[in-house]
């Protein structure tokens, strides 16, 4: 039988070699076969096995967050309570607009960034479920889970040399250092990534053409070839599998930068990604360098085409930096610039190898301004030069160190503050992709470290206990300083009051917590004023006492402002209202004159000012401050209502105050609180029938107040229209029932929290 075997082998080894030698052409090379893989959910799952844990770990580090509420700048893409982003709150009917508009607003109205993918996400979350944080996070966690199982596929194909529990690993540790738990708690990082997302989605397009065992027709391609045969004769497409081997080609071609725009229009935080990528393709393909480019230009057309969309449809953006956020546009001498950036880095290196403390913002002055007699700055410099020769010295050697310094360097060199300066200096999302080649070293060097090869890795094996344990350890470490800052991101008051014994230096921490603490100050003020009103005085006492309690608090918050900023007119002027609401207004004169004087044309500080001078009874400068607040801010309402009351308290001029007024409500028509003032001045006037007219036109412009539409209802009864009754009281049912929904909602976000 052996025999028989050898002999009809050697025929068929002959046949072969004869039929080669007779044609024309070799025949051609036969692809690999690809293994059989099980079917059914067991084999599913064993094929997948790795994505899977990555995917449910992310809801295992991050579940506890899904719980939070709104923090920190959410209300730029959601949180409709606290103003939010107006656009997002419409819907789908928001989202035209959100294409031919600016991201985000500085205090003078003008405009700065373009991020219409996040927005038209918040859009479509805002028409399918509402306005709910809980949804907001779980979204987060679920894109954040995506991008490890999309990471690990493309670090698997990289590293394959490696084996795939390297591959795995390095997303263990990059899934949970806590230095991404802002870029997951924080809403308003959904950002940083979709970006990201959408970088792998561009890399993962792109190493289709690298796969030898992925067939190069799409499914696209085969649909067409296998639904439509020829129905008889001869096949009029002889070349088929050639046309669809070339469409496939070209399908990635178009699919990667389709990805790549979509993630230029969500941060430009894809910008290195021009780098990264012939990094990467360098590294581990065989690819030359016209090949490497043919799948580069794309990109960057794509990438001129976004900043071409932007000057077509959006006016110049403008983006202001506040000295106490990054002082270095302003700082003395090129020299002193870079000792602070290298300040900044070796801070970075500290907190990917030691994650404490976190903090929500790293601006001045947590981040001193630095000079080169500095440590920490002189560290920078050593270590990072230390690291770029390295990174040099691997490059050609395409070892994993060389790739892993390099992906670090190069993402993190657009937030060093070197090449321009940084939003508040540092902050953790800014290095949210450069910590993948922090991650990928550390790995390498604990195999390294461990006398382990990873190739030869397997979780079961005694020999291997050390170094599992020592990877295990570390993630476990990480995961539990994920799981208490996730809480210290409940809440803007949990995140800020959290913080400030880490960011007591910062000038902008301050200013956040005093606001916040003001804020429920000024809320406990109204409860007071409405217990009053119904003749509760006991509790209204408590109420005055607690305001005046928290008004010292804030005060004490924006006094450290100040020390640390005394040349930022905001920080004088609050730190005067903690004064003023305490029936304390020559103190508070005093700072609003400071404000004012640093910057003459500060409209809220004009105010102010002139509402200080009310109080002191000199009307005459409080009537001058409050003019004086119109010529610089004309839109600015609360000192036409003021000025009005001052006037006619003064001079009985009803026809001035009505005027006043009405000119407030048409430089500011999307604001009702002028048409409240012209209800309620009517309403002192005796005049019921404008003042009806009036609270029309506000309702109008809010319709959610439901205690005015109850009362134009009554009003209308009363003078017995009654078209206007039951369109009124219809409006009020459908509020009352809005605000119903909205209250169990929050109900049961807060027992769910």
């Amino acid at each position: 039988m052996s025999g028989g075997k050898k002999n009809k082998s050697k025929l068929q080894g002959r046949q072969a070699v004869s039929n080669i030698r007779q044609g024309d052409k070799p025949a051609p090379k036969q692809r690999t076969a690809r293994p059989v893989q099980k079917g059914g959910i067991s084999g599913f799952l064993s094929r997948n096995l790795f994505q899977k844990v990555l995917f449910l770990l992310c809801f295992v580090v991050y579940g506890n967050g899904i719980y939070n509420g709104y923090a920190l700048d959410d209300e730029f893409y959601t949180n409709s309570k606290e103003g939010g982003n107006k656009l997002t709150q419409k819907g789908w009917k928001g989202i035209p607009a959100i294409w031919h508009t600016r991201t985000f607003f500085n205090n003078d109205g003008s405009g700065y960034s373009w991020r219409p993918v996040v927005l038209t996400t918040f859009a479509i979350e805002a028409a399918l479920f509402g306005e709910h944080p809980h949804i907001s996070h779980f979204i987060s966690v679920f894109l954040y889970g995506i991008i490890l199982v999309l990471l690990f596929g493309i670090l698997r194909k990289w590293f394959s040399t490696q084996g795939d529990w390297f591959s795995f690993f390095v997303c263990l540790i990059f899934l949970v250092h806590p230095l991404h738990t802002e870029v997951v708690d924080n809403i308003k990082c959904r950002d940083e990534l979709l970006a990201l997302l959408f970088s792998l989605l561009t890399i993962r397009s792109i190493w289709f053409q690298f796969d030898e065992n992925r067939p190069k027709s799409h499914f696209s391609i085969r649909i067409f070839s296998q639904t439509f045969p020829p129905l008889a004769g001869p096949d009029p497409f002889p070349n088929r599998s050639r046309l669809s081997i070339c469409l496939g080609k070209m399908q990635h071609l178009i699919i990667a930068p389709v990805f790549f725009g979509l993630g230029m229009l969500s941060k430009h935080t894809v910008i290195p990604f021009y780098a990264t990528l012939p990094l990467a393709l360098w590294f581990f393909t065989n690819a030359n360098w016209k090949k490497i480019a043919l799948y580069v230009l794309p990109l960057i057309a794509v990438g001129l085409f976004t900043v071409l969309l932007q000057k077509m449809l959006l006016p110049p953006q403008t983006r202001t930096f506040q000295q106490f956020e990054n002082p270095l546009p302003t700082h003395p001498g090129i020299l002193n610039l870079f000792a602070t950036a290298f300040y900044v880095l070796a801070k970075y290196i500290w907190l990917h190898v030691i994650p404490y403390p976190l903090v929500y913002y790293y601006g001045y002055n947590y981040v001193p301004l630095a000079t080169w007699s500095n440590p920490v700055s002189i560290f920078g410099l050593v270590a990072y030069g230390a690291l770029g020769i390295i990174a040099l010295r691997e490059l050609k050697k395409k070892s994993i160190v060389g790739f892993g310094l390099l992906f670090y360097l190069i993402n993190l060199a657009a937030y060093s503050n070197i090449l321009e300066p940084a939003p508040g200096l540092m902050a953790e999302r800014f290095v949210f992709d450069a910590s993948l080649g922090f991650c990928i070293i550390a790995v390498w060097f604990i195999f390294r470290w461990m006398k382990t090869e990873p190739l030869n890795f397997k979780w079961g094996i005694a020999q291997f206990a050390q170094t599992r344990a020592v990877l295990i350890f570390l993630a476990l470490i990480f995961t539990v300083r994920c799981w208490f800052r996730n809480e210290d991101w409940e809440s803007k008051m949990t995140l800020y009051s959290h913080d400030i014994a880490f960011t007591h230096e910062s000038a902008k921490a301050n200013m956040l917590l005093g606001a916040l603490v003001a804020k429920s100050a000024m809320q406990a003020r109204l409860d007071a004023s409405r217990l009053q009103n119904q003749r509760k005085n006991a509790e209204a006492k408590q109420k005055m006492d607690e305001s005046a309690s928290l008004f010292l608090e804030a005060r004490s918050y924006y006094k450290k402002a100040t020390e640390i900023a005394d040349y930022y007119p905001t920080a004088w002027s609050n730190l005067g209202t903690t004064y003023f609401f305490v029936d304390e207004p020559k103190p508070a004169l005093s700072y609003f004159l400071k404000a004012v004087k640093l910057n003459p044309k500060y409209g809220e500080g004009l105010f102010n000012t002139g509402m200080a001078y009310d109080k002191l009874e000199n009307h005459d400068s409080a009537v001058w401050y409050l003019s004086a607040c119109i010529r610089v801010d004309s839109t600015y309402v609360s000192a036409y209502e003021q000025l009005g009351r001052i006037q006619f308290s003064q001079d009985h001029d009803t026809a001035g105050t009505i005027n006043l007024l009405h000119i407030a409500a048409r430089k500011k028509p999307d604001s009702e609180a002028p048409w409240n003032s012209l209800a309620n001045f009517y309403t002192q006037m005796k005049d019921t029938a404008s003042a009806a007219g009036a609270m029309e036109m506000a309702a109008k412009i809010n319709p959610a107040n439901y205690d005015r539409m109850r009362n134009l209802a009554a009003y209308f009864y009363q003078h017995h229209n009654m078209e206007k009754y039951n369109y009124y009281t219809t409006l009020y049912n459908e509020q009352v029932r809005i605000a119903k929904k909205k209250a169990e909602d929050e109900g049961t976000n807060d027992q769910q929290r």
